[in-house]
């Protein structure tokens, strides 16, 4: 289940999912100024 809404993975879209974690890495990065490639 998503740890975020505790509401089961498969309810959710994957690319819905990808996106979400994109931005979450994203916003992580800004927050610890750091520049991370990969």
């Amino acid at each position: 289940e998503c740890p975020e809404c505790g509401s089961p993975l498969e309810a959710m879209d994957n690319d819905r999912l990808r996106d979400a974690m994109d931005q979450r890495i994203e916003a992580l990065r800004d927050e610890l100024n750091v520049d991370v490639t990969g």
